[in-house]
C-alpha cells in the first residue's frame, strides 16, 4: 500500500508538471524570440560585417562577416528579401531582412548605391569608386549583364528615379554635379552643377521636386524637375548628407554629418522645423512603423544611435562595427 501511495504522488506531480509545462513555454521568452520579432540590420563598411540588433532591448545579437564593402542596402519591390551591395568583391548579396541570413550572392561590379525603377523594369547600381552607373534589368538572375554602362562623373554616390521610370538622377560627389540619365537609352541627358560634394538625392511627394544634400556644405539643395534648375537652398547644417522620410508625405529627416545633428525638413514649405542632436557623423537613418524609434548609424563613432523621437534624445548607443553605415529594419515607417 505504502509503494502504491508514492507511486501515485509522484504520477500526480509528474502530469501537473506535464499541464504546466505548455504554459510556461507560452509565458516565458524564448531564445531567439528578437530573430522572429526581426533585427535592425546595420552595415558595418571597415569591418566587412552586418551587425543584427534586437530592437526590443537595443543591443547587439550577433556581428556577421559578409565581405567587403558593405555600404548600402534596400528591399526589393515585393519585399521578399534585402539587397546588399558588396564594392570591393564586386557582389550583391541576397539577404532574409527580419534574420539578416545570407541567402544568394550575384555578381556585380562595384555595387556600391542601388535601387529599383518604381515600374520595376530596372535595377541600377552606382559605382562610385570607378565613375561608372549600371543599369539592369529589374529581375535579376546569376548571371546578369548590364543593359548598359553609362560614365559618370567623378564619385556617382546616391540615386533617384523619376516617377515615370524614364529617368535616374545621379550625385556625382567628385564633380559637384547632378546627373540625369535616360534609362532606355542609357545616355546623360543633363549634368548639373549643384553644389560641393553632393550626397543623398530625394525626391518629393508631388514628384515636382529634386533635394540634394550638399556634404561639401551646410544645405540641401531643390531643383525644379520641370525646368531642371536648382530654385532654392534649404540650409540644414553642415554635411547634409542623407534623407529619410518621415512616412506622412511631408517631412524629411536629413542627416547633417559634420553639425552632428538631424534636421526635420517640411517639403511643403521648404522650411526646417525641428532639429535633434546626434553625435558621431550621423549617416544613414530608420524609423520605426510607429515613429516612437530612431536608429541612426553614428559613422565616427562605431555605435548606433537610438533616438526617442518623443523626446528628441538619444536614450542608448549600441556598439557595433567600425564605420556603421547602411542600416534597415523591416517594420519601418512608410517610405514617403
Amino acid at each position: 500500500m505504502f509503494v502504491f501511495v508514492v507511486f501515485a504522488a509522484v504520477f500526480s506531480r509528474l502530469a501537473w508538471r506535464a499541464a504546466l509545462l505548455p504554459l510556461l513555454l507560452i509565458a516565458l521568452p524564448l531564445p531567439g524570440i528578437a530573430q522572429a520579432q526581426g533585427y535592425v540590420i546595420v552595415l558595418n563598411s571597415d569591418d566587412d560585417t552586418l551587425s543584427l540588433i534586437d530592437p526590443k532591448t537595443s543591443t547587439e545579437a550577433k556581428r556577421v562577416p559578409v565581405g567587403r564593402g558593405p555600404h548600402h542596402m534596400m528591399a526589393m519591390p515585393d519585399d521578399s528579401a534585402l539587397l546588399i551591395g558588396l564594392t570591393t568583391v564586386n557582389q550583391l548579396l541576397v539577404v532574409d531582412r527580419k534574420t539578416g541570413e545570407i541567402t544568394r550572392r550575384i555578381a556585380a561590379m562595384d555595387p556600391y548605391q542601388l535601387a529599383f525603377s518604381p515600374d520595376g523594369k530596372y535595377f541600377v547600381t552606382t559605382a562610385l569608386r570607378q565613375d561608372f552607373v549600371d543599369i539592369y534589368p529589374g529581375k535579376l538572375s546569376d548571371d546578369m549583364k548590364p543593359l548598359a554602362r553609362v560614365k559618370s562623373g567623378s564619385m556617382p554616390s546616391h540615386l533617384a528615379f523619376s516617377p515615370d521610370s524614364r529617368y535616374v538622377y545621379v550625385t556625382e560627389q567628385g564633380s559637384n554635379t547632378l546627373a540625369k540619365i535616360e534609362l532606355t537609352s542609357g545616355k546623360v541627358v543633363l549634368r548639373l552643377p549643384v553644389g560641393p560634394s553632393p550626397a543623398g538625392v530625394w525626391l518629393t511627394p508631388d514628384g515636382n521636386k529634386l533635394l540634394v544634400g550638399m556634404m561639401g556644405q551646410n544645405y540641401v539643395a531643390v531643383i525644379d524637375r520641370a525646368t531642371d534648375k536648382v530654385i532654392d537652398k534649404v540650409v540644414t547644417g553642415r554635411g547634409a548628407h542623407n534623407f529619410l522620410a518621415r512616412g506622412d508625405k511631408r517631412h524629411l529627416y536629413v542627416s547633417n554629418r559634420v553639425d552632428d545633428s538631424i534636421s526635420v525638413l517640411d517639403m511643403q514649405t521648404m522650411k526646417v522645423v525641428d532639429s535633434i542632436k546626434v553625435a558621431g557623423s550621423p549617416d544613414c537613418m530608420e524609423l520605426s512603423s510607429d515613429g516612437k524609434w530612431m536608429w541612426v548609424t553614428a559613422r565616427s563613432r562605431k555605435e548606433v544611435a537610438v533616438v526617442n523621437m518623443e523626446t528628441k534624445q538619444v536614450e542608448k548607443r549600441i556598439p557595433v562595427g567600425r564605420s556603421p553605415h547602411g542600416i534597415y529594419y523591416f517594420d519601418h515607417a512608410p517610405r514617403q
